[in-house]
């Protein structure tokens, strides 16, 4: 089963990387086996003969369970392979297999019963265990549109607590906040909603709210201080003692993610941690190399490299690496004798498929901690046929980031908000001979329309005719600093009407790229009118790309979009949640009542009387049902054809671009797309510092989100981009702008593939 799509995007950073979650960089799920064992139980023995193991093995894979779970499975006895045969059939994930089968008959019974009702997912043997009320809530809720992995959470809660949850899911809050928020008062519901808005999970946020008062402040208090909210409510049950070491554990800048760990050491071990952090071990190996060392654990591959003479973190790192990435890195490193150095100093390793080519990259990074807490991170990347592109040195501190890229005519400062997006963004460029800065590219967020940067580029050259070397201490301040007048590269203004009005004019690797986009909202605030106009031309002036949108709100029940020339006209029915869809020559009725789950109809029928005609069609299309959830939990299923979102239009958006993604399957078929996808991808990662490629390595080869790719990621974004400005959810706003600037080619291409610079009408039958 394949979830073509999720929206969310704890960004994946592949260095420093915590080893617990190492396997998410191995592209094609190569997992560490000594890890993926563990996920297993252990009770499955066989008496067949190797020939009837091998038959197996053949069958299982052929339905499509991975080469490890075809292997295991294939042991077991006649009657729980029958029953394995029949739930693949019926698409039960590989993962939930095993404890399924070693249900009781009656259970077993219960697992098909509610497998009937669509609850497939690992959890399924244990939403089977369960018995009277709770089990009939889970059928009851999967029913009225509740998420699959949803409805589980409700099945403990009191009768009291379940009729609060109803309530709450009617009255527009998503299904994973009613379950959770259903036992809190309403002054701890208001805490947890707060926590929300910093993007809290739902359960911690409830969890921290549920806590008293003196530990509730502390986890409110380190919050504040950057900590994340699961960290926080982790150290807030440390012990009084631990907490003493808080105020100077966060000073040293070890990561929030780390900070408890270093909490809850001994007096002893907390020593040799932070002795073993002053010399540069990543601060997420530390427990571990401690528990090695002191004889708690037993990593043989860990104690064998350090006979060698190998720093503790590239021991440790090597340690994680099952034989055939070894065998890959060996390669690389037979090819580069430079590698060998780095093996005795504190470097981190993540091994990279790249997907064009599937070529290994293998990154390798350092991290020093200075007393003030500024993180500084040397980055070297080599491919797999030795070549090593351009080194990288990156200081961090107090969301700031100063970058400075060796060999490449640039330096990069940048500066972020509370949500980790860049709210300003210098780029320094040198001449390539002298060195000497010779202009600066500032973009800042527009306060006027947030999802764009507003940027100017001036000519420095007579600024600072003395420089020699770029240093860190140019002023972020440029407008005061430089003294010739800047270019506008991206404005936005406000009429006197009101209208919000943004233009971009920018060139890179030849290409020129013009857009504009105008809105003008109500006195509520609604989006009444917008333009959009996207337009990419080549060298030669060449159209590559052309897209003109309209929309216009006539009154709450009928709207006008233009695509391109092509009118539509869309008559909205509240009462039936139906849209009627007029282009002058064909008629459409679009209806949603079946599709909305019960709780959430209200909710997401305002947000769909907003959405262009394009992908009001692709979701009737693709979707079954159409669940309410937080935005960043939105995805999209092209197997159970399920979409579950927000009420963001760019969220939406998105995930409407994985299911016209699906039904050509473009993003992984089409080799002109691949072709200059992984061109533009190239040049980006080889230009940009480390910390700001975080915002694209989302849609780049170095992402494996389940079962996803890159290339489905950069498909469905480029779907809001093609449709309108950029996102309209504030914590995502920097990577549709990074996007825009720097893959420019491939978007044209995307245009294309989506049709989305088409003139026929959508409800022409081709």
């Amino acid at each position: 089963m394949k979830i073509f799509g999720c929206f969310n995007y704890n960004y994946i950073k592949f260095s420093p990387i915590n080893p617990a979650q190492r396997h998410l960089c191995y592209s094609n799920n190569l997992l560490n086996k000594k890890n993926v064992i563990s996920f297993c139980s252990s009770n499955i023995k066989t008496e067949l003969p190797q020939f009837r193991i091998n038959y197996r093995i053949k069958q299982l894979t052929k339905l499509g369970l991975s080469d490890f779970y075809a292997r295991r499975l294939a042991k077991v006895d006649n009657n729980k392979y029958q029953k394995i045969i029949e739930l693949v059939s019926l698409g039960v994930f590989e993962e939930g297999l095993e404890d399924t089968i070693e249900l009781e008959e009656e259970q077993y019974k219960q697992a098909l019963e509610l497998i009937s009702h669509n609850v497939i997912n690992e959890d399924l043997a244990s939403l089977a265990k369960l018995e009277g009320k709770a089990y009939r809530r889970v059928i009851a809720l999967k029913d009225k549109g509740v998420d699959t992995e949803q409805v589980g959470l409700f099945a403990n809660l009191s009768d009291e607590e379940y009729e609060e949850a109803k309530k709450m899911m009617k009255n527009g809050y998503t299904p994973i906040e009613s379950a959770s928020f259903a036992r809190l008062s309403e002054e701890q519901k208001e805490i947890a909603l707060n926590l929300c808005t910093m993007n809290t999970p739902v359960e911690i946020a409830a969890d921290i709210a549920l806590m008293d008062v003196q530990r509730r402040n502390l986890s409110l208090e380190l919050i504040r201080k950057g900590i994340s909210a699961e960290e926080a409510l982790y150290i807030a049950n440390l012990e009084d003692k631990q907490e003493d070491r808080l105020d100077e554990i966060i000073s040293m800048n070890v990561g929030d993610e780390n900070v408890s760990d270093f909490a809850k050491f001994s007096e002893q071990h907390y020593k040799k941690a932070v002795s073993l952090f002053s010399k540069g071990v990543l601060p997420e190996y530390i427990s571990e190399i401690i528990a090695i060392e002191d004889g708690k654990k037993d990593n043989p591959e860990y104690k064998e490299y350090r006979k060698r003479g190998y720093s503790r973190s590239i021991s440790y790192a090597l340690s994680l690496l099952d034989s055939d990435e070894l065998e890959e890195l060996s390669k690389i490193m037979r090819k580069n004798k430079r590698i060998k150095e780095i093996l005795f100093q504190e470097y981190d390793i993540n091994l990279i498929e790249l997907q064009d080519s599937k070529e290994l990259e293998a990154i390798f990074s350092r991290e020093i901690r200075c007393k003030n807490g500024t993180k500084i991170t040397f980055v070297q990347t080599f491919d797999n046929r030795g070549n090593s592109t351009k080194s990288r040195l990156e200081e961090y501190s107090n969301h700031s980031t100063s970058s400075t890229l060796s060999g490449i005519s640039g330096v990069y400062k940048a500066k972020y908000d509370k949500f980790g997006e860049i709210r300003e963004l210098s780029q320094f460029i040198q001449d390539p001979e002298t060195h000497s800065v010779i202009g600066v590219l500032h973009s800042k967020v527009s306060e006027l329309l947030p999802g764009v940067f507003e940027s100017v580029y001036y000519d420095i050259s007579k600024f600072k005719e003395s420089n020699s070397n770029i240093d860190n201490e140019v002023d972020y301040d440029i407008e005061n600093s430089v003294l010739t007048k800047g270019i506008p590269m991206s404005t936005v203004v406000q009429l006197e009407d009101g209208t919000i009005v943004y233009q971009e004019y920018f060139r890179k690797n030849g290409l020129l790229t013009d857009r504009e986009y105008r809105e003008r909202k109500n006195a509520d605030g609604e989006i009444i009118y917008s333009y959009y106009s996207y337009n990419i031309k080549d060298r030669k002036n060449k159209n590559l790309m052309d897209i003109k949108r309209v929309y216009r709100k006539l009154n709450d029940n009928v709207s006008i979009n233009i695509i391109n020339g092509i009118t539509y006209r869309l008559i909205y029915d509240d009462e039936n949640k139906e849209i009627t869809v007029f282009d002058g020559k064909n008629s459409k009725k679009i209806s949603f009542k079946d599709k909305l789950a019960y709780y959430s109809q209200d909710k997401l029928w305002k947000t769909i009387k907003t959405l262009p005609i394009d992908t009001l069609l692709t979701i009737d299309q693709n979707a079954k049902k159409w669940n309410y959830c937080r935005e960043e939990d939105s995805c999209a299923d092209g197997y159970t054809h399920t979409i579950s979102t927000g009420t963001k239009q760019s969220v939406i958006l998105h995930e409407a671009g994985h299911f016209k993604d699906y039904e050509t399957q473009f993003s992984i078929n089409n080799k002109t797309f691949l072709k200059v996808y992984s061109k533009e991808m190239k040049a980006f990662l080889n230009s940009i510092p480390y910390n700001e490629q975080e915002f694209v390595q989302y849609f780049s080869p170095r992402a494996t989100l389940n079962d996803a790719t890159g290339t489905n990621e950069f498909v469905a974004e480029a779907n809001i981009i093609l449709t309108t400005y950029g996102t309209d959810y504030e914590r995502l706003k920097t990577r549709s702008q990074f996007l825009v600037r720097y893959f420019p080619e491939t978007l044209a291409i995307v245009a294309d593939l989506l049709r989305k610079t088409s003139q026929k009408s959508l409800l022409a039958e081709d």
